[in-house]
């Protein structure tokens, strides 16, 4: 199999059987590669033939070389400067894959480069379809020229008979009346005779060769026009495109209005045109009445009526613009569409009128209230002045219980602060608030942690790695770990509960695990408080942009912007670890966490 690939592929690479001429200059290739992309030369006339006349001969010969490349397997390239050419040769050699990338190639460019080619395409078209009309003319008078030299023909012969009988009737009288003369004339009329059918006849040889070569050459020239004109440029695929891609853009070039009207009528008597932009349709249709003069009749049958502006809609029927017929199918829901604006606005009025109705009685009982009240005022404007001075006198009071106030929360804040001074930070990052419980406790002989501090898990610890783990803050216990691995992503939290007081956070401390540089240090994490266990507060939001939490045993320590609430709950919830795997934002691992801030006695 593979041996008969090599064969086939050394016989398509070096068999150039076929002769393209273009103009005086001939260019080879293979039939059998250059069928395969050609649906043209898939017929038996082309694929026999030897050597082939190429019909759109103002292509350049470069053109042409990258078009036979092109078939032929070879890289090419579309661009400004040969996507003319290779249209006309795609169209006539029908070549679906160039014809693709030609589509690609518009595609790629801007709205501007499309119209251009196809003014280009166009003038195309119709210089052929003007070279068929006149082709088709002269053929007609060719024939009705050689009608009429047939009968002058015929009629010259019967006259030339008819000369020659009288000549004839005449010698035979002279013949039977003077003997003696008659073969002096003989010789005479022979020799007369000969020369006149001599000079006949190169008469009638000179005639006959310069019609023939007449006919000749207005045959050659017909066949080498027929070859220009005898197919046209499919602009179909390029009206398709314009209708539904890229009619919006194209509303706005300046290019549109060189477009003749029976091209601007294939764009949008499309069926599957564009509909989003049809107030644009309407305008560019008056332009081109305005600068144009074209009828634009067809143009505004296709536009939905239904998307028109009101002002437009106005416009629209005026006798100007609105067309002689205009479908049922495009009138009716606009009346419906017209119909239910009625409707809804009625609706509207009928509600306002509901409101104006309410606002009538609100007016009715205000002025009710401001009458009882106008009636009060000489009553309350004799006790005006007392009430004055009672306010006055309400205001002096009011003045020194608030400086009375200020002077007790002072107090009462610096006395809380200096009580519990201890538990805000000491330049120590693991000396807080739970490590000072501890303390104490232990110190009062009272080993019953639990009694005031509870760690809180989503699910029953692991024995290898107790939550105890987290609150042990001097060796050789600091580098004990706590690990946690949940279901759910969402129960990835750990929470430390003060059974005896409340706290308003100030700061914190997180030390990640002794298990490896890569078990789940934290990298996105937030502090919530709670007084219930089930109302949480977000206390505090970060997320380690840096990595500074990225390793194993690295101790941080994180202030607060302010003093948060007091809460007896704290919740750390992990939301995303430095290194990411399967699992990764299911697990709590950490070496120890304390808190620092003030607190208040339950």
């Amino acid at each position: 199999m593979q041996h008969c690939v090599l064969i086939a592929d050394d016989y398509q690479k070096n068999n150039t059987d076929l002769i393209f001429k273009l103009r005086d200059k001939e260019f080879s290739g293979s039939r059998f590669i250059f069928a395969q992309y050609s649906n043209a030369f898939k017929s038996k006339d082309n694929f026999l033939k030897k050597v082939y006349e190429i019909k759109a001969r103002n292509i350049s010969s470069d053109s042409f070389q990258d078009f036979l490349n092109a078939c032929h397997g070879k890289p090419f390239l579309i661009n400004s400067d040969n996507v003319y050419d290779f249209q006309l040769l795609a169209e006539e050699f029908d070549v679906p894959s160039i014809q693709d990338e030609i589509t690609k190639y518009y595609q790629r460019n801007d709205v501007d480069t499309m119209l251009n080619d196809i003014l280009k395409y166009r003038n195309y078209n119709l210089e052929n379809q003007t070279k068929k009309a006149e082709s088709s003319n002269r053929n007609n008078t060719e024939k009705n020229d050689e009608k009429y030299d047939e009968k002058n023909t015929e009629r010259n012969d019967e006259k030339n008979d008819e000369r020659n009988d009288e000549m004839n009737d005449e010698k035979y009288d002279e013949m039977n009346d003077e003997k003696n003369d008659e073969r002096n004339d003989e010789k005479y009329d022979e020799k007369n005779d000969e020369k006149y059918d001599e000079k006949n006849d190169e008469k009638y040889d000179e005639m006959n060769d310069e019609k023939y070569d007449e006919m000749n050459d207005e045959k050659y020239d017909e066949k080498n026009d027929e070859k220009n004109y005898n197919f046209e440029i499919n602009l179909n695929d390029y009206i398709v495109y314009l209708a539904t891609e890229k009619l919006s853009e194209a509303l706005e070039s300046s290019l549109m209005f060189k477009l003749d009207i029976d091209l601007l009528n294939m764009i949008f008597e499309y069926p599957h045109r564009s509909k989003q932009n049809e107030s644009k349709v309407f305008e560019f249709a008056k332009k081109l009445k305005v600068h144009c003069n074209y009828d634009i009749s067809s143009i505004l049958q296709t536009i939905d009526i239904e998307l028109l502006s009101i002002e437009q809609i106005v416009e629209f029927s005026q006798p100007e613009y609105c067309p002689k017929t205009v479908y049922s199918e495009k009138v009716f829901p606009l009346i419906f569409k017209i119909l239910n604006d009625v409707q809804k606005q009625t609706e509207k009025i009928a509600d306002l009128h509901n409101e104006i109705e309410n606002l009538e009685n609100s007016l009715n009982k205000a002025n009710d209230r401001i009458y009882l009240i106008t009636s009060q005022a000489e009553q309350m404007k004799k006790q005006n002045d007392e009430i004055n001075l009672t306010i006055e006198n309400t205001n002096k009071e009011l003045r020194i219980l608030t400086k009375m106030n200020h002077n007790l929360e002072k107090i009462i804040a610096d006395s809380i602060i200096i009580k519990d001074s201890n538990y805000m930070y000491q330049f120590d990052q693991l000396r807080g608030i739970i490590y000072n419980d501890a303390k104490q406790i232990y110190e009062n002989r009272d080993f019953n942690l639990e009694k005031y501090i509870e760690i809180i898990t989503p699910i029953p610890e692991d024995p290898n790695f107790p939550k105890t783990n987290l609150i042990e803050y001097e060796p050789p216990y600091l580098d004990l770990s706590y690990y946690l691995k949940v279901p759910k992503s969402e129960d990835n939290w750990l929470t430390i509960h003060f059974k005896k007081k409340r706290l308003s956070l100030h700061a914190f401390t997180l030390r990640t695990n002794a298990l490896g540089q890569t078990l789940s240090h934290p990298k996105r994490f937030e502090i919530f408080g709670s007084n219930d266990n089930k109302n949480w507060s977000s206390v505090y939001e970060y997320e380690d942009s840096q990595n500074i939490l990225l390793g194993e045993k690295i101790t941080r320590f994180f202030r607060l912007s302010k003093l948060s609430d007091f809460y007896s709950y704290f919740r750390y919830r992990q939301y995303e670890s430095h290194i990411s795997y399967i699992d990764s934002d299911r697990i709590i691992s950490l070496s120890a966490i304390e808190f620092f801030g003030i607190c208040s006695t339950i």
